[in-house]
């Protein structure tokens, strides 16, 4: 008999506060919420626990120069408890349930110098680690996140104008 109820009321406080016209400060806390299940392909199992995370984050978002170049800036704390993974342990599939921390900064800037021309630039930085996860016998808690990138940047170059009036647009992107 395979039956599991999963129900939770996930609060979100979020304030924001203007120093000026442009620039916008904000904090949030929220609580996320994925419910629980079962894994189809193990009949057998009873269900897998449902993920939390609590997130906590705070940053700025402004624009100076006549809106012409806006500066986002953000810090972030995320705790999950029951991360959901899956994993290959002894040539078979299985879930497994985690706690994961992540603490991380991003930036994001746009700048238009010309009607025509808009250059974009956003980085990143976590430090995604693994709290309370044993695997096999094996104790991961301090490692780094499988898979997770610490570091992410990404750049884009955007040219518009007109030709014989069609809107020609051209863009060029490295991550």
């Amino acid at each position: 008999n395979r039956e599991a109820s999963f129900e939770k009321v996930t609060p979100r406080l979020a304030l924001d506060y203007r120093l000026a016209r442009d620039v916008l400060v904000y904090a949030s806390v929220t609580n996320g919420y994925k419910s629980g299940g079962f894994d189809a392909g193990k009949p057998s199992e009873k269900a897998y626990e449902p993920e939390e995370v609590w997130s906590y984050e705070g940053g700025l978002k402004s624009e100076w120069l006549d809106r012409r170049l806006r500066v986002n800036l953000s810090a972030y704390y995320y705790d999950y408890d029951n991360l959901l993974t899956r994993s290959t342990i002894n040539n078979a599939l299985v879930l497994l349930n985690g706690a994961v921390k992540n603490k991380g900064i991003e930036s994001e800037i746009t700048f238009r110098p010309t009607r025509s021309l808009t250059l974009t630039s956003a980085l990143s930085f976590q430090k995604p680690e693994y709290g309370d996860y044993v695997v096999a016998g094996v104790n991961y808690s301090g490692n780094r996140l499988a898979g997770a990138s610490e570091f992410t940047a990404f750049h884009a170059v955007d040219y518009t104008f007109d030709v014989k009036g069609f809107a020609v647009a051209l863009r060029a992107e490295h991550q």
